[in-house]
Order: C-alpha cells, then structure tokens, then sequence
C-alpha cells in the first residue's frame, strides 16, 4: 500500500461558478490529468471521500456561518462578496473536501498513511469563523488541524502557507493558540491585505504567528532564502504533522499576483520539509493556482517529491531592486523574530 494517499473525486467539480471565474473545476481537470500522464495517479492511495458532518464543520465554523452557506445554496447559490461565488452544489462539496481530508486524517492516525496531497476545492484559508471569502467557503486547513490536535491527540501542528495570497482566515483561527504554528509566505500589497511582520500573534499564541511579506517580482532564489529561515523556525517547532497550505499562484505564469516562482521549485519546497522537518505526517492542501498549465506542473512535481523521485531545479533569478527591498523585510522580520526563536 502507498504511503501517500490522494483526495480527489469527482464531486468537487461541481462547484460551479455563475460566470468566468479564475476559481473554476478546470483546475482540477488538468490537475488529475497531468498525474496521469506522468504515471503518478495510479501509484496514490486514493481515499474515499465522504461529507463532513456539520460537528466536524463547528470545529473551527460558528453554526451561524454553516447555516448561511448551506441556506445560500440550497436556494440556487449566489455571490456573496464580489469574488466568492456559490452553487447549488456547493455547500455539498464544500462538505465533501472537508470529510476526505478528515477521512485521510483518519487514515494517518491508524499509521496506513504518511503523506497526503488533496486535490480539492473550494479552497480554504481566507475562510474565517463567521465569514466566506477570497473563493473559501470554510477553512479546509483549519478544521484539519483541529481534528488532529482535538481527535487525533496531536500536540504541535505547523502549517505552512506558500499560496501567494495570506492565509487571513487560517492565521484568525490560531492567532491566540498555543500548538499550532502558523507560517506564511505571500505577496504584499495585495488580497487580502493583511499579513504584516508584526502580526505574530497574541497570548499563548504570541510567536507563533509568523509572517514573510514578499515583494512583487521575488523569483526561486531569494523566495529560498526565505523559505530557510521558515524551514529553520518549523524545525525549532519540532511538529507531529505540518500541512501545508499549498496556492500555486506564486508561479511566475499566474494571473493574479506578481512573484515569479517556477514549476520545479515546489518540488523543493516538499522535499525540505519532508528532509529537514521530518514530520510524522504532511498533508499537502490545494488553495490557489489559477494559471492550468502551471498549476498542473506544479502539482506534478509536489507529488514527485511526495514520492520520493527527482525533479530537476530550474531557478528563477529575483532583478536585484527587488532582491535589495525583499532582504530589507527579511532582515527587519528575523530581528523581531528573534525574541522567540534562535535565529
């Protein structure tokens, strides 16, 4: 049996958007098929998906919240802000993303699995408590972790958050808790613009927020230097299971934002936490990525690195402007940093 399993079903095309929409079931289209060309997707342990129970969604989602949602589709879907649309179907498949990542969670806690990468959407982490946003119905990274901490007995949960947007809903839900840490690595200036260096978190929680603004135009290599430091920090957490919010739209062909990531370099950003980290558990989430050529090739090579095969590097080269203000943010963040980690 693999040690790397895949959620995915078909149900999560459902999700349809009323009109042109960046956030559209062609993701996952070109996605799974990409996996087949390579001859990856037969190699996965495909986990059976199921509907989440609306406990499971109170994890982390107040009732008045999952009522809307569910009220809202059942009466045909609708907008409910100018970029997060519903469906008639999508309170259902909202649901059925959260119970297959729970029902992989389950699959990690009775030890048939190790690592997990889940193809599903709506994605999640702009989702907060009370409040649907930036295309996330509810937070799909955020339950998990409160199913693994809450069900599963797990004490330190790092989530690391390389979509290019910030992880607004996911850093509100553990802004104030003490077992997990959240990282973000994401573009400044825009949504949803929050994110700053000196949000780290509050109570039990101050320190464990940890956030890496990024300036327009940060290719592979200073994107690195970064990631050494996120590495570094995760490392000190010493974690029981990291998940990762994983938005490919850092690629440097993505529509709607500025970094300049390639294809291959997520290969590398798998490969590090699963090297230097070394969790017992990696669950592996998909947010964003809008561009379906590299979001296909991006995936490919994240589930390369999963199971274990080569991808070779080709880097990106940040122009030396920006490369001068993106050391300037690092440097003045690990200066704060510092006061709660060895650095």
């Amino acid at each position: 049996m693999s040690k790397v399993a895949l959620v995915y079903d078909d149900v999560f095309l459902l999700h349809q958007p009323p009109e042109l929409h960046p956030e559209r079931p062609e993701r996952l289209v070109w996605a799974t098929e990409a996996l087949g060309r390579y001859g990856l997707y037969e190699r996965l342990l495909k986990v059976k998906v199921r509907e989440a129970t609306e406990e499971e969604l109170e994890l982390v989602h107040s009732r008045r919240h999952i009522n809307f949602i569910k009220s809202l589709c059942e009466k045909g879907g609708g907008w409910i802000d100018a970029d997060t649309y519903t469906s008639s179907h999508s309170y259902e498949v909202a649901k059925y993303a959260v119970g297959g990542i729970i029902e992989a969670a389950k699959l990690f806690l009775e030890g048939k699995i190790s690592r997990v990468i889940a193809l599903v959407r709506p994605p999640g982490h702009h989702a907060e408590r009370n409040r649907a946003m930036g295309f996330c119905l509810f937070n799909n990274i955020a339950i998990l972790a409160r199913f693994l901490i809450k069900r599963g007995g797990k004490r330190r949960i790092a989530i690391i958050d390389w979509d290019v947007h910030h992880g607004n809903g996911t850093q509100s839900v553990f802004y104030k808790d003490a077992q997990v840490l959240y990282i973000s690595l994401h573009q400044w200036g825009i949504f949803p613009g929050t994110g700053w260096y000196d949000e780290i978190g509050e109570g039990e929680g101050e320190g464990l927020n940890i956030n890496f603004p990024l300036p327009a135009g940060v290719a592979d290599d200073v994107y690195l230097e970064f990631y050494d430091v996120v590495i570094d920090i995760a490392s000190q957490f010493n974690p029981e299971v990291v998940l990762v919010s994983s938005g490919y739209d850092a690629h440097e062909a993505d529509p709607l934002a500025d970094l300049l990531l390639s294809s291959s370099v997520y290969w590398l950003l798998t490969r590090r936490i699963i090297e230097e980290i070394k969790p017992y558990g990696l669950f592996i989430l998909l947010e964003g990525g809008y561009n379906l050529r590299a979001l296909a090739m991006s995936i490919v090579n994240t589930v390369k690195a999963l199971l274990d095969e080569y991808v070779e590097q080709r880097n990106t080269i940040t122009h030396e402007r920006v490369r001068s203000r993106a050391f300037s943010l690092l440097n003045d963040a690990k200066r704060l940093f510092s006061q709660y980690w060895n650095m």
